[in-house]
């Protein structure tokens, strides 16, 4: 194995290792996560409200279009971004847009339910399943091809990983 190999291997290995890594904190951090029960599209209009849910107790209805929440514009990522992650009871404001009108509405953010975790957790080992797998067949070939299919291994699996565990919602 010459050189420039061994340091492709190396990086390969380190960038498997920081996902796995990466994934098992989110996943030993799930306990956190908080339930919303509503999703929403791109241009943030309601598309789904869960019967039972924090959202339908809030009166979250299909349709609306969320314009703030917890006092910042929806469309400021960067702040939306940058605040504390809810927590398990914590109470927001969202103003939505509902036929014109603008419709303030308190949501109480709830534990994960018991199905999502387990999603969740599935999700994460199939994301590890495709990081082992990558790294695996890298070392047993040591190919250009082999490369290849490693990153695209690892890239792969790391979609699988939970939304919570790769960055914060709102």
């Amino acid at each position: 194995m010459n050189n420039q190999s061994s340091k492709h291997n190396t990086l390969l290995l380190v960038a498997g290792i920081a996902f796995i890594i990466w994934g098992i904190l989110g996943i030993m951090d799930s306990k956190n996560y908080t339930y919303t029960g509503y999703q929403s599209s791109g241009d943030y209009s309601i598309i789904k409200v869960e019967p039972g849910s924090p959202a339908e107790a809030a009166g979250m209805q299909v349709g609306d279009v969320i314009k703030t929440s917890g006092g910042i514009a929806i469309t400021d990522s960067k702040s939306l971004t940058n605040r504390a992650r809810a927590k398990i009871g914590e109470v927001r404001e969202f103003v939505v847009n509902r036929d014109g009108q603008d419709v303030t509405l308190q949501l109480t953010y709830s534990e994960m339910t018991g199905k999502d975790n387990t999603l969740n957790m599935v999700a994460f080992f199939i994301g590890l399943l495709f990081v082992v797998l990558g790294y695996y067949i890298n070392s047993k070939f040591n190919t250009q091809l082999s490369f290849a299919f490693a990153i695209f291994a690892i890239t792969f699996g790391f979609t699988f990983f939970p939304d919570h565990i790769l960055g914060p919602g709102f």
